[in-house]
């Protein structure tokens, strides 16, 4: 087999060895390159998640199937945009580019694992790549890394929309605007990975017991799900908080940066004061005390204030980062009860605060 590979097949390749890195399996770390029905693919698995490329910019002669080592591969495909590859016979295969020869011994591909295709998946929706794309990147922050809760280390994808959260933060993002009959929790490295190689070209979404599976014209994905039930969130997302601020983004993102630098010997702790025209950001730490101000409009609940609430300013930022409006909206209760932040069409956070003494 002969292939030309261009610098979109290369970085392809080069993509894949992120699924190389820890396999529990010698044989997993080899990239399988193989012909399919007139078309050259490649593919990389770690048994938990496999990604297949095609590779349709790509020329090539021969049917064929064969491993090339993860890392050698990628490494000397980052010395050129271009590159030939030619597998002589079972037992090697030549890289060539810019003048300089690589050979490189094979393995058998014979114990490298079948690769997943739809099975018994049904297709639940399909959505344009970039929406799919915000809204992973709205959410998958927010999945726990330090809990042995394991729902809570995906990210649910419940009907219309990606569900995740750490136990501080809880996100949302709308992906769809149809009710789907659509309830797991998918793993957040394989929906960090997908994010990586979508456009604006339609996904579709494919589900069945134990996988999910993302399939553009290039790029099929297929995940194995993780087999326990998202919490119930029903009971924190109340449609009408009892008081409804609108606060200028940049300028509290502004404020909350400059008040941390005082608040982390104080549990990373910024004070937030609501009142009807103004709210005040501060902290306190044992060498001083910082204390800043921005305008807020309230849109409702104005005879509640002042409301005083504590949140810890690295979570506060992520919500902040994340929201895209330059006006964003603060829904309050009171002060031991959850916030809802929203600041564009897609996405909410449910935040708690701090208590305060």
């Amino acid at each position: 087999m002969k292939i030309k590979l261009t610098s979109g097949a290369s970085e392809k390749i080069k993509f894949l060895r992120s699924l190389t890195l820890k396999p529990s399996l010698p044989i997993l770390h080899n990239i399988l390159i193989f012909s399919d029905n007139g078309t050259l693919k490649v593919a990389a698995t770690d048994l938990e998640t496999t990604i297949i490329f095609t590779l349709k910019e790509t020329r090539w002669e021969g049917e064929d199937r064969f491993l090339l080592p993860a890392r050698e591969i990628s490494e000397i495909l980052n010395q050129a945009t271009e590159a030939k590859i030619c597998k002589e016979d079972a037992n090697l295969a030549k890289v060539l580019l810019n003048g300089v020869k690589f050979e490189i011994a094979l393995t058998s591909v014979d114990d490298f694992p079948d690769l997943p295709s739809l099975g018994k998946e049904h297709k639940c929706f399909s959505v344009p790549g970039d929406v799919f794309k915000k809204a992973i990147q709205k959410v998958v922050f927010a999945t726990a890394k330090d809990t042995d809760f394991s729902p809570l280390r995906g990210v649910n994808l419940r009907s219309k929309s990606l569900i995740a959260s750490d136990g501080h933060i809880l996100a949302i993002a709308t992906i769809y605007n149809q009710e789907q009959d659509t309830n797991c929790i998918i793993s957040p490295k394989a929906l960090s990975l997908l994010s990586k190689f979508l456009s604006n070209q339609n996904i579709d979404v494919y589900v069945g017991e134990t996988t999910i599976c993302f399939k553009t014209d290039d790029l099929f994905i297929s995940t194995q799900l993780i087999a326990q039930k998202f919490p119930d969130i029903s009971s924190i997302l109340r449609e009408k908080m009892e008081i409804s601020c609108l606060v200028e983004k940049n300028a509290l993102k502004d404020m909350v940066q400059k008040a941390s630098i005082l608040a982390k010997d104080a549990a990373n702790r910024v004070v937030l004061d609501f009142d009807k025209e103004k709210l005040l950001v501060s902290s306190t730490s044992s060498i001083g005390n910082a204390l800043g101000e921005v305008s807020v409009k309230v849109k409702w609940g104005s005879e509640k204030l002042p409301v005083k609430l504590g949140f810890n300013y690295a979570y506060l930022l992520s919500i902040l980062e994340r929201l895209e409006e330059e006006i964003i909206e603060i829904g309050l209760i009171d002060p031991e009860s959850q916030t809802i932040w929203k600041g564009d069409k897609m996405a909410k956070y449910v935040l708690m605060p701090m208590k305060l003494t």
